[in-house]
C-alpha cells in the first residue's frame, strides 16, 4: 500500500462498489446526473439522498475547531493533507453519513465503526482518523483500480475536485474536505434535494466558471433493478 491516496473515478459504480465495501446495503447506489434541466433530473431514481459534485479546480482552507463542538448540523470530516487525492471517498462519506443510508449500515461493518469512533470529534481529528483507517483506505484503493480513466498527473495530483450537497435540519449543506466547516446553500428538503443542490451548483459553480464543460454529477439513491 503506497502512501498516496489515488483519485476515485466520477463513476457511479465505483462510488457504488465503495459504498457496499464499507457496509452500505444494496437498497442505495449512486446514479449520474446527466444535466441540471429539471426535465434531466426527473430521469434520475427518486428520493435524492445525496448529490456529489465533481469540478475543475479547489482551494483549501486552514481547517479550526468552529464546527468542533457543533451536534446540530451534518456529519463533515476535514481532508488532512495526509489524505492526499481521497476527496471523492470523502465526499461518498459524507453522502452516506448524512443521509438514510447510514441506517443501512451493518452493524460493525467498516464505515459504521469509523462513524462512531469519530463522535464527539472535531473536523480535523476525523480526517486524521480517516487517514490511519487500514479498512477504509483498502476499500477505497480497490475503487480506485476499478476505474475506466485515470485523472493523475505524473506526479500523484488531480485537477479536480468532489464535493457533496446534503439536507440538515431544513438546509442545503455543501460539505467541501478542503474546506473548515459545511457551507450553507439555502434552504431545501427531503423531496427536493436534488432540484435544490442542481440550483446550487449552477449558482455557485457553473455560474463563476462558465466555460468549465468538464463536471460530473452524481446523486445517491435507491437502486435499480
Amino acid at each position: 500500500m503506497t502512501d498516496q491516496w489515488r483519485a476515485l473515478e466520477s463513476n457511479p459504480d465505483v462510488l457504488t462498489g465503495f459504498s457496499r465495501k464499507v457496509g452500505v446495503s444494496n437498497d442505495y447506489q449512486f446514479h449520474d446526473v446527466f444535466g441540471l434541466d429539471e426535465e434531466l433530473l426527473m430521469m434520475i431514481p427518486q428520493p435524492s439522498h445525496a448529490v456529489i459534485l465533481l469540478f475543475p479546480g479547489a482551494e483549501r482552507e486552514q481547517a479550526t475547531d468552529a464546527a468542533a463542538a457543533d451536534n446540530t448540523g451534518p456529519f463533515f470530516l476535514y481532508q488532512v493533507k495526509g489524505l492526499g487525492n481521497a476527496c471523492g471517498t470523502i465526499a461518498a462519506i459524507h453522502a452516506i453519513a448524512n443521509s438514510e443510508a447510514r441506517a443501512s449500515l451493518a452493524p460493525s461493518s467498516t464505515l459504521d465503526a469509523y462513524l462512531k469512533a469519530c463522535e464527539g470529534m472535531g473536523p480535523e481529528k476525523r480526517g486524521q482518523r480517516l487517514l490511519g483507517d487500514e479498512d477504509i483506505r483498502k476499500a477505497h484503493d480497490a475503487q480506485a483500480s476499478e476505474g475506466q480513466t485515470s485523472s493523475e498527473g505524473a506526479d500523484g495530483e488531480v485537477d479536480y475536485h468532489f464535493v457533496c450537497f446534503v439536507h440538515s435540519n431544513a438546509t442545503l449543506f455543501e460539505l467541501d474536505g478542503l474546506k473548515a466547516a459545511p457551507i450553507a446553500r439555502g434552504t431545501t428538503n427531503a423531496e427536493d434535494l436534488l432540484k435544490d443542490a442542481a440550483k446550487a451548483i449552477q449558482q455557485h459553480h457553473i455560474a463563476k466558471k462558465p466555460d468549465m464543460v468538464s463536471f460530473a454529477v452524481l446523486s445517491l439513491g435507491p437502486s435499480e433493478g
